[in-house]
């Protein structure tokens, strides 16, 4: 009863995050944008991140592929920090709507490129203080750049706000989970 409780449950939530993909893949097809191609490569990491994570991945990678992506999960926190800041750049027009933090996405991409490979060398309890740092830092930047983009009347910042909430609740489950 509990493998059938467990097969049920992660195909699931398989099923969603497919019907999901599929929507987005045909949202970016009327409407292409930069933004939504950060979204869907948001999407595509997120989906790998939490099937090493969740541990739902045996069911499509090799155990090899499932093994690599398991012992890299701290590769995949710098790559998500590195799409939702790429993410934000293009969705909250950056350059025009939050110029001061616009100065900053390069730098942003630096850091969480250098990150992710550092990740690969370093071990992942070694990374977690400096990454949980970094992570802080990329949370209050992508907030603050969220609202001041939303002051200055660009109105769909506030659904990317919105997303911040799911983010975050979903970030505190997680880790009380762990």
């Amino acid at each position: 009863k509990l493998v059938r409780f467990q097969d049920t449950f992660w195909a699931s939530i398989i099923s969603v995050l497919i019907a999901m993909a599929i929507y987005n893949v045909l949202v970016y097809a009327m409407h292409p944008s930069t933004a939504y191609l950060w979204y869907l490569a948001f999407h595509i990491l997120a989906f790998c991140y939490f099937s090493a994570l969740n541990g739902f991945g045996n069911l499509f990678w090799p155990q090899s592929i499932q093994i690599w992506l398991a012992q890299n999960i701290m590769f995949f926190n710098f790559i998500l920090i590195f799409f939702v800041v790429n993410f934000a750049n293009a969705f909250l027009e950056a350059k025009k709507n939050t110029p001061w933090h616009y100065k900053y996405i390069l730098h942003f991409r630096i850091i969480t490129a250098v990150g992710a490979l550092f990740s690969l060398i370093i071990a992942e309890y070694n990374m977690i203080p400096l990454f949980v740092i970094f992570q802080t830092l990329a949370t209050v930047y992508g907030i603050s750049m969220g609202v001041v983009a939303y002051k200055n009347g660009f109105t769909p910042a506030k659904y990317f706000l919105i997303s911040w909430i799911f983010t975050l609740a979903g970030g505190a489950v997680g880790m009380a989970t762990v």
